[in-house]
């Protein structure tokens, strides 16, 4: 458009190779099927008034015969295992992203995104011997992160300081899964959404070789959790989980040579 604005239009297709499940003798003759995704992206991006970098993008996604694992539990069998499914998703959505130097020494920044995701799964057996029938899900999500980075000015100590912080939320999604068991709504902080403020402070000295650090992470002390683990979670009632990280913070000492 101009010298500091474009659009562009993209399209894009891809392919998995469907196969055969070692785990699953059935699918010797009804292999799970190829996975196919086509995507499409209308983007502009532009340098504003000197200050402002901006990319701003709608995308839709359509995947056919999405292959999915799931752990499950066929009548007349002891014990479930996993198994690949296929689904057909849409996504569809925006994706933002900000950078503003308000100052010399200030830079702002906002990466963002919104979507709205629709699945129709296979039917399938869960790991509780149960068939699943209600294989439609539709969820709407976002996410942004937030970040600054103030140098500040003059030396300290012949060196410079530099801060950085940021601060990441990320909405949980983890119900839309077709492969979700109700033991899953009785663990602490399963469906919690990522909230995460980190920051780090440095100090570099002038020629470059040192580097002293003092960073933070996890500065709220959120709660939030890995992915179910254990097969005999479903029979026994013994799921796993592990947990992320807690508040952590730490010093950090850098030489170059």
């Amino acid at each position: 458009m101009t010298d500091e604005q474009m659009l562009y239009l993209s399209y894009s297709t891809g392919y998995k190779s469907g196969g055969y499940d070692s785990l699953d003798p059935r699918s010797a003759m009804t292999p799970f099927e190829p996975e196919e995704v086509t995507s499409m992206e209308l983007g502009y991006k532009a340098d504003l008034w000197q200050t402002v970098r901006l990319q701003l993008v709608a995308f839709d996604m359509d995947l056919d015969n999405r292959q999915q694992s799931v752990n499950s539990k066929e009548p007349d069998s002891g014990v479930a295992v996993p198994m690949v499914i296929n689904g057909d998703q849409d996504i569809r959505g925006m994706e933002l992203v900000l950078d503003w130097q308000a100052l010399d020494s200030l830079k702002l920044g906002l990466v963002t995104e919104y979507r709205k995701t629709e699945s129709r799964w296979d039917q399938f057996y869960n790991a509780d011997g149960d068939l699943v029938t209600d294989t439609d899900k539709g969820s709407t999500a976002d996410s942004y992160t937030l970040t600054a980075d103030w140098a500040v000015p003059g030396q300290w100590a012949n060196g410079y300081l530099k801060l950085h912080m940021d601060y990441v939320y990320e909405e949980n999604t983890r119900a839309d899964d077709p492969d979700l068991l109700p033991v899953a709504y009785s663990i602490p902080a399963y469906f919690a959404d990522r909230k995460d403020l980190n920051a780090r402070i440095s100090w570099s000295s002038s020629d470059d070789q040192w580097e002293l650090a003092l960073f933070g992470k996890n500065l709220l002390d959120q709660d939030t959790t890995g992915g179910i683990g254990g097969f005999a979670a479903a029979a026994l009632g013994t799921p796993t989980v592990s947990l992320n990280p807690p508040l952590t913070y730490g010093l950090e000492v850098r030489y170059q040579f």
